[in-house]
């Protein structure tokens, strides 16, 4: 391979793995910023492995990484290390807030970015601001006949046929739209 078909997250890689088995020495502390840069997910997955199996080729290094990567994150496995969410400090008076996670081994991504991150979904947020806004819509429509706005029905109808086949979502949005087809009505 010649060097401009390296991606930049190859170089990447390249770069920090070799700097570091050269770098290495035993009771190491190496602090890693943000790993997943340019990675792409196939290779978020495998750095914590080859991250852990360099580490442990010396004797009593540890590493600090922080990440903002679901699959990095999922790969820590609890008989090596912990999670810890850092928060801002309330005012500029305070300290960091250190705490700590249960580990997220093996979990989904979907499951680290709502449990570990806050997330409350991993989907495109339009989506979800109009499935939650139906839902209320049809939720009130037992008291009183709302008026469902047909844009949102289309953008609905539009975003299922895009949704992978066996994705769970496809059969929660085939029941809002059979429940607001029902309830829809022209805005005046």
């Amino acid at each position: 391979r010649r060097d401009s078909d390296l991606s930049s997250g190859q170089w990447n890689w390249l770069y920090n793995f070799s700097n570091l088995a050269l770098e290495l020495r035993d009771n190491s502390l190496v602090l890693i910023d943000e790993p997943e840069n340019s990675l792409h997910p196939g290779w978020q997955r495998e750095y914590l492995p080859a991250l852990e199996s360099l580490l442990r080729s010396k004797n009593g290094c540890h590493a600090v990484i922080a990440t903002h990567s679901a699959l990095i994150a999922s790969g820590l496995s609890a008989d090596w290390g912990n999670l810890r969410l850092l928060e801002p400090p309330g005012d500029e008076h305070s300290l960091i807030k250190s705490t700590e996670l249960d580990v997220a081994f093996a979990w989904s991504a979907d499951d680290v970015y709502q449990d570990v991150f806050g997330l409350p979904s991993s989907r495109a947020p339009r989506f979800i601001e109009i499935i939650d806004d139906l839902l209320s819509q049809i939720a009130r429509s037992e008291e009183q006949s709302p008026y469902i706005d047909a844009e949102k029905i289309a953008y609905l109808e539009d975003a299922v046929r895009e949704l992978p086949p066996f994705d769970a979502m496809r059969n929660v949005v085939a029941g809002i739209l059979r429940r607001v087809r029902g309830q829809a009505h022209e805005l005046p």
